[in-house]
């Protein structure tokens, strides 16, 4: 009976050996999964984060070249403006 029993036993630590060997193995493939997900994450995040910059790069270049021509066509009427007061002015006086 006792030789039965010790047979019992260490067959069940046998198994329970095994169960911790693939929940650990489990375990360890699944941190490996959710790192490489992280990974990709990160790696589309950087690619949004890039196209991000890039069109706010753009935009300023926009807003510089417009802000640029707004600038230029003011300074051409001002001008042109304040030449055609002068001219009144020696017409009429």
């Amino acid at each position: 009976m006792s030789l039965e029993l010790q047979q019992l036993q260490k067959h069940l630590q046998n198994e329970v050996s095994k169960l911790r060997s693939n929940v650990t193995l489990d375990i360890n493939l699944e941190r490996s999964r959710a790192t490489e997900a992280h990974a990709l994450n990160e790696k589309q995040l950087q690619v949004l984060h890039n196209k991000i910059d890039t069109e706010v790069a753009n935009l300023r270049t926009t807003y510089e070249k417009y802000r640029n021509d707004v600038m230029k066509y003011s300074a051409d009427k001002t001008l042109y403006t304040i030449t055609t007061r002068n001219r009144l002015s020696l017409i009429t006086a």
